[in-house]
């Protein structure tokens, strides 16, 4: 899959650093989650149909761990840009209306800054 960096809400942050959603990246998906995400909006059509075809095989649930969040699914990946790769997982939170071309990548590492990615830049 292919996507251009884009900007977040800043909410992942605060949630990455929750004691339950660490614990359960870290049992569930194998990372111990650097606060926040990376969003990457999917490059074109194919990237959206390959994606779509990910998601209807199901990845490893992560449950939600107390009444006022949600669910969420996650895929192990590795994140290139250039010649450098990065292990990372997609999180995709169930939610209704979460933007199908949307990707969010959690790591162990700070993705940006040891990428040197900005907005706009192809991963």
């Amino acid at each position: 899959l292919e996507g251009l960096v884009e900007p977040g809400l800043g909410q992942a942050r605060g949630f990455t650093a929750l004691a339950w959603v660490r614990d359960a990246f870290v049992s569930h998906a194998g990372i111990d989650p650097w606060p926040g995400t990376l969003n990457l909006r999917l490059a074109g059509a194919g990237d959206a149909a390959a994606w779509q075809g990910i998601r209807a095989r199901g990845g490893t649930l992560l449950p939600a761990g107390d009444a006022s969040s949600c669910d969420a699914e996650t895929w192990p990946v590795t994140l290139t840009a250039g010649a450098r790769s990065v292990p990372a997982a997609i999180v995709l939170p169930r939610v209704p209306g979460y933007p199908a071309e949307r990707l969010e990548l959690v790591s162990p590492v700070g993705l940006r800054a040891l990428l040197e990615l900005v907005d706009g830049a192809r991963v």
